[in-house]
């Protein structure tokens, strides 16, 4: 390749004119060609960003192409579409743009520009640490970000009005509602999510129990409790044990406890001092123990409770009957529980009948012998008076 000058002289033998043309001397085949023309390609062309640092807005383009350059193209990135080239253009996204020239003879120069510092990804935004769960904890947010370039974390409460720069992590005592975002150094702005703090419960369930004796009573009393919400144990005397519901049979201090689904605990104490169920003692006293011809007064008595006796028909109330015959006798006591003791006696020396007495042996004709008195009775002691005393015997002579 080269180039070849010629030109013309004058009749002198001066240079009149001369030019310059280029060639271009190939081999094919074995046969040598010359190829005469414009062989120089145009400069290649020069593209200049705006901006040549990290940035997350659109790079303007201005390409520089020489003065000789017919054709005057670029194309971005993969794309197989050449563009004219007119004026600036945009690149919006990081790319390698392809730029070429080509002179009236068909010449060819091409460059390139590498755009490798547009950022224009939001920075990603992660918060972690809120309950799933019911608690009675605080709940602590801790959040990060992650991006290219520096990345800083903002967040307020629902209802406040600015944002706060967020350096460490955050505590919330109690259910609220928080709210991010992220901001990276270009500029770049996350969403802005929402963290919903809905599982913190530190109130203790409300704790009722009913069904205990307010009155003296012989039967089991039947405790129940009554939560606002969560588990309900009551304590058996060894474990805890499941169930709202406790039958006590005797008096005593009982325990329930309701745990809720934080955590909250809540115990109470009942004391059952109602429940009687001993009966009540019962004494009876006057009965006769020997033969009496008068009335059998007996008196009951108790330790505690209402006696009464049967009259025969009813029950009535007192603690006295006089029995003026034999007979059974019924007395029973009533305590504060109704438990009843309930006695029956047996009247069985009472004999109010005076014997009968009738005498033999008296002389029904008269004797020179003395007359043997005999006394039949239908029972009972004898005796007979001998003028001064009562002698026992049945006999007289």
């Amino acid at each position: 390749n080269g180039t070849i000058q010629y030109g013309s002289i004058n009749i002198g033998g001066g240079i009149f004119n001369y030019n310059n043309v280029d060639y271009k001397l190939s081999n094919t085949g074995g046969n040598l060609n010359l190829h005469v023309g414009d062989f120089t390609p145009p400069n290649a062309p020069i593209a200049v960003a705006n901006i040549t640092t990290l940035t997350n807005q659109d790079v303007l383009i201005t390409v520089n192409y020489s003065n000789d350059s017919t054709i005057k193209q670029y194309r971005i990135g993969n794309s197989e579409e050449w563009l004219d080239y007119s004026n600036t253009f945009a690149v919006t996204d990081n790319a390698t743009i392809y730029f070429r020239a080509e002179d009236a003879a068909g010449n060819e120069s091409t460059s390139q520009l590498v755009i490798d510092y547009i950022d224009k990804i939001a920075p990603t935004l992660d918060i972690s640490g809120n309950a799933t769960e019911w608690t009675n904890k605080d709940v602590t947010l801790t959040a990060s970000a992650s991006d290219a370039c520096g990345v800083t974390i903002y967040y307020k409460k629902l209802g406040d009005s600015e944002f706060t720069k967020y350096d460490n992590a955050i505590v919330s005592p109690q259910n609220d509602t928080y709210i991010f975002y992220a901001v990276d150094s270009l500029g770049n702005v996350s969403a802005e999510q929402t963290i919903v703090i809905d599982k913190i419960d530190k109130v203790a369930p409300t704790l009722n129990i009913t069904g205990n004796a307010t009155t003296w009573t012989n039967q089991d009393v039947t405790l129940t409790a009554n939560v606002s919400d969560g588990k309900v144990e009551f304590f058996d005397g060894k474990n805890w044990v499941n169930g709202a519901t406790q039958t006590v049979t005797d008096n005593g201090v009982y325990t329930f406890k309701v745990t809720d689904e934080a955590g909250n605990v809540t115990i109470k104490d009942v004391e059952v001092s109602f429940i009687d169920k001993i009966a009540p003692t019962l004494d009876i006293t006057g009965n006769a123990t020997a033969w009496t011809n008068q009335d059998v007064i007996l008196t009951a008595s108790c330790d505690e409770g209402v006696i009464e006796f049967f009259n025969g028909e009813s029950w009535v109330e007192g603690n006295t009957i006089t029995a003026t015959k034999n007979g059974n006798y019924t007395f029973r006591v009533t305590d504060k529980a109704n438990n009843v003791t309930e006695k029956t006696i047996t009247v069985d020396k009472i004999d109010k009948i005076a014997p009968t007495l009738n005498i033999t042996g008296n002389a029904t004709a008269w004797t020179n012998k003395d007359v043997t008195l005999t006394a039949n009775v239908s029972d009972g002691k004898v005796e007979f008076f001998n003028g001064k005393n009562w002698v026992a015997g049945s006999t007289q002579t």
